[in-house]
């Protein structure tokens, strides 16, 4: 797995072979604190998803939702897609939508 940062954007990519969250998060802080309005994290790079990768997005999806993390979680790509469990998947796409208003200003 590779992270990197670019003016507000978190980009991961590779694979998630664990659970990667405390280090995308501490990136996503580090970030937060030079564009204090919000992250984006792209995931758009990930082409490899194990199930403890899968933990990665289940940790960001109930902290950003629990903490009202100004965070938003993008381009889970559509293979990786393919190897979320259903459960996960539709708590992506249900939370996407609330999170881009939030980072945006509109919640």
């Amino acid at each position: 797995m590779v992270i990197e940062d670019r003016n507000h954007i978190v980009y991961v990519s590779g694979a998630l072979r664990s659970d990667h969250w405390p280090v995308i998060r501490t990136t996503a802080y580090i970030v937060y604190q030079r564009h204090p309005p919000g992250v984006v994290i792209d995931f758009s790079g990930v082409r490899l998803l194990h199930s403890g990768g899968e933990r990665t997005l289940i940790a960001a999806i109930d902290e950003i939702e629990r903490r009202h993390l100004p965070f938003t979680l993008l381009n889970v790509s559509s293979l990786a897609g393919r190897q979320l469990s259903p459960n996960v998947y539709r708590r992506l796409a249900a939370g996407a939508e609330l999170w881009w208003n939030r980072f945006c200003g509109t919640v």
